[in-house]
């Protein structure tokens, strides 16, 4: 056999491979509920097949659903970026139900998950069952307190909710809300020997959903924060100074995870980097924005796509320090708030760390930079570049001391909370230490609102180990952090 016909014959079992392993797409909650028929579905973390086949139809293919702790409600978005229903029922849906709930004067935390490579919004999704968990254990953590929430064992899958049962006596009226963003992040069937080919296809189609209806999505979670101020908060100081907008009923936090933190940060990037820039010669010093907390875990993110957040970040130091030359500490030691976007990547994270860079090297081939800073920034991912690292998570045998145990703040000379001074360490929960890097790549560390945490394997173990308990129980304190110390928007 010639190799010409050779070459023909492996290129045609390829192809036939390609095209037998592929998943149809199409969306998995087509069903549209009236407020009152939106289905009962209890979280089930169950991986028994045989259970997970007796889940009701209507759970499975309804656009929202509730549980006795949470609501949830789907948005799916096809390879070019459109909702999959042409009339976008399933965004006008969701943020129907919502501002159904702001008008009945109740108070919502509004969880936005976007899921990455390999993953979809099929019912029994391993993401989605975690995120189904994620939200049933955050109801039980918005009535307890911090040092409560870092108290939680995490060595066994239940032993999270069974810690947080006991703080289910408290007073929070808040009720919680999840939005499941749903994609196609596997075009093939996961097993496939080409699964592992499709990292850089999905990165493509990863760009094309950021820039598309996914942006209104948020922009109509932008306009409802803005509808309905929350009257029993008291807007804290910063500075002297107080922040021009109420914060809302409406708390929004946005978690992406692989290629969905690249939908997220592509589509907030100009708002976050808008809230960093905003009011650089005035006195406000806290970041604000409508969206509360943005957490990117194991991004497959350039890091030179941050940059601008990054420079925007550092601008206001710089600012501050010009206008408050005598007082250095008050530029290193900001108002206390809360990280408004934290970036955590672990060291077990190989597709950030090897593949992604080999992809990008290679569509890179022709581009030109200035600087060797720049190339590298160009071909790693923003949790592998050193020059953009704040923050280490470590493991540590419990209990977590000689740190605090509380948010890392306390009073200034001019009686406003501060950020404690660079360096400074955080005991999470019993087995994981935040600590801030007081310089990092030879220059000294932003102290701020924004983070890029290198966590430790024991931590989260590889790329998509990132709902285990361990790591929810981390996710649980920083989230419970912001209700007590609200962004200003």
């Amino acid at each position: 056999m010639s190799s010409t016909r050779r070459f023909c014959l492996a290129l045609g079992v390829a192809g036939a491979l390609a095209l037998s392993a592929c998943s149809s797409l199409k969306s998995y909650k087509p069903v549209i509920p009236d407020a009152a028929a939106i289905p009962l579905c209890e979280p089930d973390r169950s991986d028994d097949p045989e259970r997970a086949g007796s889940v009701d139809k209507a759970c499975r293919e309804t656009a929202s659903e509730r549980a006795a702790a949470y609501t949830l409600h789907f948005v799916e978005f096809d390879d070019q970026g459109w909702v999959f229903d042409d009339d976008q029922a399933q965004i006008d849906s969701a943020i129907d139900k919502i501002k159904r709930s702001l008008q009945a004067g109740k108070r919502l935390r509004l969880f936005v998950y976007v899921h990455g490579w390999r993953h979809s919004a099929k019912y029994d999704d391993s993401n989605l069952r975690d995120f189904r968990l994620f939200l049933n254990e955050t109801r039980a953590a918005t009535r307890c307190g911090g040092a409560e929430i870092a108290a939680v064992r995490t060595d066994s899958p239940s032993s999270i909710q069974s810690s947080l049962e006991r703080c289910t006596n408290g007073a929070s009226d808040e009720e919680i809300v999840g939005i499941y963003v749903g994609w196609r992040g596997l075009p093939i069937r996961d097993g496939s020997p080409l699964t592992y080919l499709t990292f850089w296809d999905r990165k493509r189609t990863a760009d094309r959903i950021a820039q598309g209806s996914v942006r209104e999505l948020f922009g109509r979670l932008n306009a409802l924060a803005g509808r309905y101020p929350d009257a029993t908060v008291t807007t804290a100081k910063t500075g002297s100074a107080a922040s021009a907008r109420q914060p809302s009923r409406l708390r929004t936090q946005v978690i992406g995870h692989s290629f969905g933190a690249s939908i997220v940060f592509r589509a907030l990037s100009q708002s976050i980097i808008d809230s960093f820039d905003h009011d650089l010669d005035g006195e406000v010093t806290s970041v604000t924005r409508f969206v509360d907390r943005v957490v990117l875990i194991n991004p497959a993110i350039e890091a030179s796509r941050f940059e601008p957040v990054r420079s925007a970040a550092m601008k206001r130091v710089e600012y501050c320090l010009r206008a408050n030359p005598a007082d250095p500490i008050r530029c290193e030691r900001p108002a206390y708030q809360g990280a408004v976007l934290a970036v955590f990547t672990s060291e077990g994270d190989l597709a950030t760390k090897t593949f992604f860079p080999i992809g990008s090297i290679l569509s890179n081939t022709f581009e030109t930079t200035r600087s060797e800073r720049q190339t590298t920034a160009m071909n790693t991912t923003v949790g592998w570049d050193d020059g953009f690292r704040t923050h280490q998570l470590r493991a540590v045998t419990a209990p977590c001391t000689g740190a605090s145990s509380d948010s890392p703040h306390r009073p200034g000379a001019d009686g406003v909370d501060r950020i404690d001074p660079p360096g400074w360490a955080w005991c999470l929960t019993d087995s994981a230490l935040l600590q801030h890097l007081p310089t990092s790549a030879g220059q000294p560390t932003y102290n701020g609102p924004f983070w890029a945490v290198r966590v430790a394997r024991q931590i989260v173990r590889d790329h998509n180990d990132i709902w285990n308990p361990r790591f929810r129980s981390v996710l649980l304190r920083v989230f419970a952090d912001e209700p007590r110390f609200p962004t200003l928007r």
